[in-house]
């Protein structure tokens, strides 16, 4: 009987262990990216390069920067964003963010220190992104 309950309970610390809860970012995050934007209507292609920075604030509003050059000239956005367009789940370490018109997914490390950003607009919005930025929280 002994035997069983050391065994129990050290599935249970190991269950328990193996699914940290994630951290919500705080903070500024900076990255770069190239990629494609197609839009399904015109069928034309922009092609990019850019720099991106989201600085969350503790209470989950915050700012949402990009800047570089598009095969259609500057490509500059700066937006800040409210609280309630920006939900993280702690058990999933993934978020979204409303900002700049644009649906995004964000996925977190555990520690909140690293990023991967995906723009996931939904159809029937004519333009599909083809990118993915990875952050470090500076």
């Amino acid at each position: 009987m002994k035997k069983l309950l050391m065994t129990l309970g050290a599935l249970m610390f190991w269950s328990s262990s193996a699914y940290a809860v994630c951290t919500k970012p705080v903070g500024k995050f900076v990255g770069s990216a190239a990629g494609e934007i197609y839009n399904t209507q015109t069928k034309a292609t922009v092609k990019f390069a850019l720099t991106q920075t989201i600085t969350f604030a503790a209470g989950g509003n915050g700012n949402f920067t990009q800047s570089g050059e598009a095969t259609i000239g500057p490509l500059n956005v700066n937006v800040n964003f409210a609280a309630a367009d920006n939900v993280f789940n702690a058990n999933t370490c993934v978020g979204r963010l409303k900002a700049n018109g644009r649906l995004y997914q964000y996925t977190s490390s555990v520690s909140g220190n690293d990023m991967t950003l995906v723009d996931i607009t939904p159809f029937p919005d004519a333009n599909v992104s083809v990118y993915v930025i990875n952050l470090k929280k500076v």
